[in-house]
């Protein structure tokens, strides 16, 4: 939503019921970027909620990981993979929900172009 965190975690969210909205404060985001200036490289990842666990880990080793989940995301992706200039793409989504996601099928229908 173009809001700027100054963490990765939402401390306020472990008093409330679901924690896991702690993380990356919460999952209904669909374009999360994380900033890292002591590394290289940009890396987009494809994912579902379940995702925002590793992105922090991701976050160490690339100076920008560009998260993107499909259920959210109504922009182009071909266009956002050549906007933040890519250079490595990494679809971490759960089978089953990759399976029954009909979100995909329309993102993926630019690619290649």
């Amino acid at each position: 939503d173009g809001e700027r965190k100054d963490g990765l975690y939402d401390p306020d969210q472990l008093s409330e019921r679901d924690k896991y909205a702690a993380l990356l404060h919460g999952s209904t985001q669909g374009l999360v970027t994380l900033v890292n200036p002591k590394a290289q490289g940009t890396l987009l990842v494809v994912r579902d909620s379940y995702a925002n666990a590793m992105l922090p880990a991701l976050a160490t080793h690339f100076a920008r990981v560009v998260a993107v989940d499909p259920r959210y995301f109504r922009g182009d992706l071909t266009a956002l993979i050549k906007e933040e200039q890519a250079e490595r793409i990494l679809c971490l989504y759960g089978i089953s929900t990759w399976a029954s996601d009909r979100n995909l099928p329309a993102m993926a229908s630019g690619w290649g172009q």
